[in-house]
């Protein structure tokens, strides 16, 4: 038999590891099938370098015909090699012995077993989510510019809540759209309890009538959690006004109709509504003026540009103590503390004028009950300490806590009370 002839003897000249098995084969055959002259090396001879084993040996490795093989697809498959078959090489193990599991395959394995114990735990325990909870900081997003009432009050409420959970509560403000692109951000957040939105209730439902599209649904897009606190505007006139009462005001208003005008915080804010409400309720015939912000639309009232304002506690109640404002009502339904004297618009007969500011907290929908739970009572303990009710009751606020159902059942009212409100106004936004 020839070298040349048999492929298993050599596969390819430029394959090492080929070449060393077939110098192995070649030198095992027997003695009378020895092609290069040599006899059979025993085992553990040192065997000779190929360039000294001889003419025929050289003469092979010149002449073997080069043959291209192809590697199996599969293990166990035979593969048609030129010259006769071949299948690839089995793994043997000792019998009685069970294979080994992969490192993958023990890590797959881990991870099953992992989720089966939670799942289990969960299904035990059903508040062990709330308990570890919050795992990682959780960010509040304030739909309104740095500095403005929600503002401080969420940066109020996160910092309690920093301390009382032990992760950070970090505001992330997002102005602009009359509070909508904020309020958008918050729904387009995973429902993991990790993104918190706080912001004024009267922004929240008066938006879709006012902006006609809002990238959120009040009702459907988020779960309520709390309203820690509520305020009202102050409706308040210069002193050259002749009016002691909100009644003597109304009359005042009728008397002549187009001559008086009131100044609000801007097109679709809480006093403007509030002041389109007062006017629509009544009957008046009474001009806005509407700020840039509301400590412009008080300076106008101080200075008698515009005789009446609708503004907030905080902003209004110094000018009052000065004497540089007469306040004759409040909208909402309580008084103020700071202004004890001062009678809310239910008291002097005009209930259908009160409307409510609330600070609401929500979450995107979705969220666990037990998160959504262990978050209002959080917020309710901290609204309930003596340090945070001064500081919200000084900025005009009454501390409020109202339950998620409390809070969804105010948004569902607010709703279409905005809406008729700025529909009969024709308010249409700058």
């Amino acid at each position: 038999m020839e070298l040349g002839a048999r492929p298993d003897v050599l596969r390819h000249r430029d394959r090492p590891a080929q070449f060393a098995r077939d110098h192995r084969r070649l030198h095992s055959v027997p003695a009378q099938e020895d092609l290069s002259g040599h006899r059979p090396f025993e085992q553990g001879a040192r065997r000779p370098h190929p360039s000294k084993m001889g003419e025929g040996f050289a003469e092979g490795l010149l002449i073997a015909p080069i043959v291209k093989i192809r590697r199996p697809r599969a293990a166990g498959r035979r593969v048609r090699w030129q010259g006769g078959t071949c299948a690839p090489k089995q793994e043997q193990r000792p019998r009685g012995r069970v294979k080994p599991i992969s490192r993958p395959s023990r890590n797959a394995l881990v991870c099953q077993l992992y989720f089966a114990e939670r799942a289990r735990d969960e299904t035990q325990n059903p508040t062990a989510g709330a308990q570890a909870y919050p795992a990682r900081p959780v960010r509040v997003i304030v739909p309104f510019a740095p500095g403005g009432q929600v503002d401080v009050v969420a940066r109020l409420i996160a910092q309690r809540l920093s301390e009382q959970l032990g992760q950070q509560f970090y505001v992330e403000n997002a102005p602009g759209g009359g509070s909508t692109i904020g309020t958008g951000r918050a729904t387009q957040a995973a429902p993991d309890g990790y993104t918190v939105l706080i912001t004024d209730g009267i922004a929240l439902t008066a938006s879709p009538s006012l902006y006609g599209k809002v990238p959120y649904d009040a009702t459907r897009d988020f779960e309520p959690v709390a309203a820690p606190a509520t305020t009202m505007q102050v409706l308040a006139v210069n002193p050259s006004v002749e009016a002691r009462s909100i009644q003597e005001l109304v009359a005042l208003i009728k008397a002549n109709p187009g001559k008086y005008s009131y100044a609000s915080a801007g097109v679709g804010t809480g006093a403007h509504l509030t002041g389109e409400l007062f006017r629509i309720s009544l009957g008046l015939d009474l001009v806005h003026v509407p700020y840039n912000s509301g400590g412009q639309a008080i300076a106008a009232a101080v200075g008698g540009h515009t005789p009446i304002s609708f503004g907030s506690p905080a902003a209004t109640i110094p000018q009052v103590n000065d004497g540089k404002l007469r306040a004759l009502a409040v909208g909402g339904k309580k008084r103020v503390r700071e202004l004890p004297a001062i009678p809310t618009m239910g008291e002097v007969g005009f209930a259908e004028v009160e409307c409510d500011t609330s600070i609401v907290v929500l979450m995107p929908a979705g969220v666990p009950r037990d998160i959504i739970a262990l978050l209002h009572d959080e917020i309710a303990r901290a609204v309930a300490l003596p340090d945070i009710e001064a500081r919200l009751v000084g900025l005009g606020f009454e501390p409020f806590a109202a339950t998620p159902d409390e809070v969804a059942a105010l948004i569902k009212r607010e709703l279409p009370k905005w809406a008729g409100v700025i529909r009969a106004a024709g308010i249409k936004p700058n």
